[in-house]
């Protein structure tokens, strides 16, 4: 949403803060507390990039390797949006924008987001075989992340949501709804205190992010086996640190807030990875200021 709120900020419009209370009201409707630790499936060049930069990249939506899993809960969209748009207790411009919401939808219109989504996945295990086989391949890497309650990443300029993938199109269904009324319920707090076509758009944009969040939080059930957890990040204020490299667009999302180093747990290292692999990590990490952690050679694929 940062771009639209930076365009009506210029205008001189004063949205005092509607954006993040939207992007609030659809993370609670999705957010959960992860693991104490969560793993990143990734190969020699990613963990390296990792290292170096202390930080993980959110990928743009719309460049995610199998997009084709993104549209598993168009039935989803599509069923709880048609409820709202019909559901005749809301008022005719708060049914308009769920109609314009199925119709975008219904459209394949998924690309239009964009500018406003980014995701980064995680498991709770380090010993996935789906996820080495898929992400990381027997020469690649499992990076075990410690999480600390008290250091929940915060960045600013950046709305974030952990949240665990569903594989039932029940509980989706179930998530959306929260996301829609809580959009709701935000409008009807503060809508009258905002400029009408400026705070409209934004609810509207809000409708179609809980949209977007449902299809990035909904898998097949034949992915059950990955146990993933996903980091959805969204550009919400001015300010927000972007980075762009064709064909690929993400953001930077440091894993420890004001220059900390992200605490790493345990690296997992393929069967297959040189020999050696451990050696010229540990320099590396060594070299970079990490702290030791142990650096071990998975055992399950």
């Amino acid at each position: 949403m940062g771009s639209l709120t930076r365009k009506f900020r210029k205008a001189g419009n004063t949205l005092d803060g509607f954006d993040t209370d939207l992007d609030r009201a659809i993370g609670v409707a999705y957010a959960g507390t992860p693991a104490s630790t969560l793993c990143h499936y990734t190969n020699l060049r990613g963990l390296v990039g990792i290292l170096k930069s202390k930080s993980i990249w959110a990928v743009d939506c719309a460049c995610q390797k199998d997009s084709s899993e993104l549209r598993h809960a168009d039935g989803v969209v599509a069923a709880v949006g048609a409820r709202f748009a019909n559901d005749l207790q809301q008022t005719e411009r708060e049914r308009a924008c769920f109609r314009h919401l199925t119709t975008k939808w219904a459209a394949n219109a998924l690309p239009d987001l964009d500018a406003d989504l980014f995701i980064t996945c995680f498991c709770g295990t380090s010993q996935n075989q789906e996820l080495w086989e898929r992400f990381a391949t027997p020469r690649g890497y499992s990076i075990e992340l410690k999480l600390i309650e008290k250091e929940k990443l915060v960045v600013p300029g950046l709305g974030l949501t952990w949240a665990p993938v569903t594989y039932d199109l029940e509980v989706a269904e179930q998530r959306l709804a929260e996301a829609f009324a809580g959009i709701l319920t935000t409008w009807r707090q503060r809508a009258s205190r905002l400029p009408v076509a400026e705070a409209e758009h934004l609810a509207r944009r809000a409708i179609w992010l809980a949209s977007c969040y449902a299809a990035t939080f909904t898998k097949a059930p034949n992915h059950r086996d990955e146990q993933e957890w996903r980091l959805a990040s969204v550009p919400n204020k001015r300010g927000f640190v972007r980075a762009v490299e064709e064909p690929m667009r993400h953001v930077v999302v440091p894993l420890r807030p004001k220059g900390r180093h992200p605490v790493l747990q345990t690296l997992h290292v393929g069967t297959e990875a040189p020999k050696g692999a451990e050696r010229h990590i540990r320099h590396l990490a060594r070299h970079l200021g990490y702290s030791d952690f142990p650096i071990v050679r998975s055992c399950s694929i």
